[in-house]
């Protein structure tokens, strides 16, 4: 029976296995990651926008798969040997005929932790600032929101602190570059500029944060005074990428347009660890990607085992979905948008219905 091992049980990692579920009924598939849960992140500014509870946040990984006849282990990998295809946990070896790759990437850390300043990635983080808001406005004290990064988690972070705060104090998005979103189309960084002034966020293009210390932080052009400042200043590799010892680079584990790893055909990487061999454009990395590659890679396991030409990845055809606030998104694909109530819904259906 053909064996097949996913490491990483969040977006691209579930819907590879689910995928190779239907495709592959035959086959041994297990799980493997260090979480009991799969953390749904993109809905955090929902949440803390009101707009979703925390238990729809969380699916519990071993309960989850069990259902699909798929085996899954909570345990930290350490090694790979993929001469000899064995993985390589705390507590086992595995044996796998064929290995996908779905741990992601790691957010980069806070260099110089202070009270108020927040990186929220984990929904312990998210609710530690919720706690640490409403505190400071049981105390009467003005809030002060401060955003670092106008990449798509900060402006979707400045819509639900905006809705959360409802006029009890002020969203600043601070931003290095010249514009908000970059690597977008003009016309949707247009539509979200609106609807942020719309929503009285403030924002400061071509600023580059200096330092962050209690209560102030530093920039070329100056200073400004935070209540809560929070962080979204990109990824990193996951230390898995160096510890497993495949090709990559600074951008993830090197790969073909397969999703093929560049020496060994039988080992997939599908996700945020995605880097693409002489490709000038990369996959964005956020779960949209990823849910894009896991069914690719699925298949492309499918045409393997029959000897069959596999498929490319598509990287330029990505749909692009923006919360922006209640009953208020942005859906963006191939140069066609949609605005307003319908596409804040069909991002949120997607977002709980992704599996």
């Amino acid at each position: 029976m053909t064996r097949i091992v996913v490491v990483g049980c969040s977006y691209g990692g579930l819907k590879t296995l689910l995928t190779l579920r239907k495709l592959f009924p035959q086959a041994e598939l297990v799980g493997v990651d260090p979480s009991p849960y799969h953390v749904n992140i993109t809905g955090f500014p929902r949440y803390f926008a009101g707009e979703m509870d925390s238990k729809e946040l969380l699916l519990p990984l071993h309960e989850f798969l069990a259902k699909h006849h798929i085996e899954f282990f909570q345990e930290e990998v350490t090694g790979l040997s993929p001469n000899s295809r064995h993985l390589y946990t705390a507590n086992r070896r595995m044996d796998y005929d064929y290995l996908i790759l779905a741990f992601g990437a790691s957010h980069k850390q806070i260099p110089n932790p202070t009270t108020g300043l927040f990186s929220p990635y984990t929904l312990q983080e998210v609710k530690e600032l919720r706690t640490y808001l409403e505190k400071n406005i049981y105390q009467g004290k003005p809030i002060h929101a401060v955003i670092v990064g106008a990449g798509l988690a900060g402006v979707e972070w400045g819509c639900g602190l905006a809705e959360y705060l409802n006029g009890r104090g002020t969203v600043t998005i601070l931003e290095q570059n010249s514009v908000v979103l970059k690597g977008y189309s003009d016309k949707v960084r247009n539509y979200v500029l609106k609807k942020l002034r719309q929503k009285n966020i403030h924002i400061q293009t071509n600023t580059q944060v200096e330092k962050i210390e209690h209560s102030t932080i530093t920039f070329d052009k100056g200073k400004m005074p935070y209540t809560a400042a929070l962080l979204f200043v990109g990824v990193c590799n996951h230390t898995l990428v160096e510890k497993l010892g495949l090709e990559s680079n600074e951008n993830g584990i090197l790969v073909h347009n397969t999703l093929q790893t560049l020496k060994y055909p039988n080992v997939f990487v599908v996700g945020d660890a995605v880097s693409l061999v002489n490709q000038a454009v990369q996959p964005i990395k956020r779960a949209t990607s990823a849910l894009l590659q896991g069914p690719i890679a699925a298949r492309n396991i499918l045409h393997h085992y029959e000897e069959e030409a596999l498929e490319k990845y598509p990287v330029n055809e990505m749909p692009l979905g923006i919360y922006l606030g209640h009953h208020q998104g942005l859906v963006y694909y191939k140069e066609w948008m949609y605005t307003g109530w319908f596409a804040w819904w069909s991002k949120k259906f997607r977002e709980t219905h992704y599996l």
